[in-house]
């Protein structure tokens, strides 16, 4: 794709990211530039029919479309501050955290309202997707649903479980890179794109 024979990234500091590409055709260097400032699309969805283990990480948007339903988009204000998952002892399971700013959080609560999520949490799932592919899924659990709905919930601390013992470390890794790599917005701005002939 693109002609692309490699590539490597590596970071300066918390902001500047040098990529160098190899192999790129001429003609597909603005192709590159236009992917290089976009940043990639976040959504949360929320399952309203199938059953549990229908939706599943790597699946499309076009496959779960009609069992779920859209409820926000990441630049309405989702944040993830953290940069390793966090779990409350050994033996409980990893979780990532994030934070949803307050007129996300309404409308997240409010679509969880609407669609019966509160009622029958572990019959709906939160559903997690960078540009229309599931990279997390799980059910709310009912003690989030009962803070919900009780107007106690804390917008700046949510978790969302990735599961026990190594596997869970792991999927939480990949979902902190996700979410704050490219899953979020990013005002992304390029400083300096050099062209090198090859020799």
């Amino acid at each position: 794709m693109l002609g692309l024979e490699n590539f490597t990234v590596k970071t300066s500091g918390n902001d500047l990211r040098l990529i160098n590409f190899t192999g790129v055709d001429v003609q597909d260097v603005q192709i590159v530039k236009d992917i290089l400032s976009m940043p990639g699309t976040f959504e949360i969805r929320i399952r309203t029919g199938g059953k549990g283990g229908d939706i599943n990480v790597g699946q499309r948007l076009g496959e779960i479309e009609n069992i779920t339903v859209h409820s926000i988009y990441g630049s309405e204000g989702i944040e993830c501050r953290e940069t390793i998952p966090v779990r409350h002892a050994e033996d409980f399971p990893w979780g990532v955290c994030i934070s949803l700013k307050k007129e996300a959080a309404a409308k997240l609560w409010g679509d969880a309202e609407k669609y019966g999520v509160l009622d029958n949490s572990m019959n709906h799932e939160f559903v997690m997707l960078l540009d229309d592919e599931v990279i997390y899924s799980a059910p709310i659990s009912q003690d989030l649903a009962s803070e919900i709905m009780s107007k106690t919930i804390e917008m700046d601390n949510l978790v969302c479980q990735t599961g026990l013992g190594d596997k869970g470390l792991r999927r939480g890794k990949e979902l902190i890179i996700h979410l704050r790599a490219g899953a979020l917005p990013v005002n992304v701005k390029m400083v300096r794109f050099v062209e090198q002939p090859t020799s």
